[in-house]
């Protein structure tokens, strides 16, 4: 069993029955929410872009949960075809959440098939394409869980620059394509949609990979296991996400640490700064998004 299993069986509800579509599921922070999810006996469709690794995932889990109920499907959210057709196979079924977990971090300038810069593509547009196109097809409403970043704050939107391409940081980049899925998520919640927003904290998970996009194989031999000793582990910030789906909370707040500035401890609900409560700039992000898809 894993480190934190004992914290979700005693502050998140029962899932049984519950069927939950994870993107990413299958490493970092995904895969240790895909492990509690199962846990808590929910029916866990674990949404990847490679099904080999996915279904590596699926077998450590069944070691310590050998009688899950684990679907392994193929999605890139990147690319709007792959959503359209992996949410098609969803039609008349019933869901019970969406949790959009996957997401890239430090890539170099790329664009994918529809010439959308890549980290937008992938942070932004795909959990709000994946979330609308689902909408069409399943049988009931489902609640969404967006997995968003405390890096929200580190960069203002500019709805003349959505791809970024004035920003040279790649942190940057990643900063603002995440507060713009924030503020596309408050617009939703404003109108009454079932959506929770949460964060992880600081944690050295494996979007710093350099196989993934990330920084260098000598800075994380070098500073990722620092990281690891000052911030929290891909293990207890698959927490907040899990914590999502047993709470609801109210427009204007999301949950993450509680510690220390928010980037360390156990999940709580915590205010979002004001100045992503416009309505306005809402509606513009909302209309830039739906443009795109």
């Amino acid at each position: 069993m894993k480190k934190y299993t004992k914290w979700v069986y005693k502050h998140c509800k029962d899932l049984k029955d519950k069927n939950i579509i994870l993107t990413g599921a299958n490493s970092g922070i995904g895969f240790y929410i895909s492990y509690y999810l199962v846990a808590l006996h929910a029916n866990l469709i674990m949404a990847v872009r490679n099904i080999e690794k996915g279904q590596e995932a699926k077998e450590a889990i069944l070691k310590d949960f050998p009688n899950a109920n684990i679907l392994i499907l193929e999605v890139n959210i990147s690319n709007n075809d792959s959503i359209k057709e992996f949410s098609k196979s969803f039609k008349d079924k019933h869901i019970d959440f969406l949790i959009n977990n996957a997401g890239i971090y430090h890539l170099p300038r790329q664009y994918n098939k529809d010439k959308i810069e890549l980290t937008f593509a992938t942070n932004t547009i795909g959990p709000v394409l994946l979330t609308k196109t689902l909408k069409r097809y399943v049988r009931d409403d489902f609640r969404v869980i967006n997995c968003a970043s405390i890096s929200y704050s580190f960069k203002k939107e500019d709805l003349d620059d959505l791809y970024s391409l004035k920003l040279k940081n790649k942190t940057s980049i990643y900063a603002r394509s995440k507060r713009y899925l924030m503020i596309e998520s408050l617009y939703e919640k404003q109108n009454e949609t079932s959506l929770n927003i949460c964060h992880p904290g600081v944690t050295a998970s494996n979007l710093f990979d350099a196989s993934k996009g990330g920084f260098s194989k000598s800075f994380n031999k070098l500073i990722k296991p620092l990281m690891r000793l000052v911030f929290i582990s891909p293990s207890k910030a698959a927490l907040n996400a899990v914590y999502a789906t047993s709470i609801d909370t109210k427009y204007g707040y999301m949950i993450g640490p509680k510690g220390f500035l928010h980037i360390y401890g156990y999940p709580g609900v915590q205010k979002i700064k004001k100045d992503m409560l416009d309505s306005k700039t809402q509606k513009e992000v909302n209309n830039s998004i739906d443009g795109l898809i």
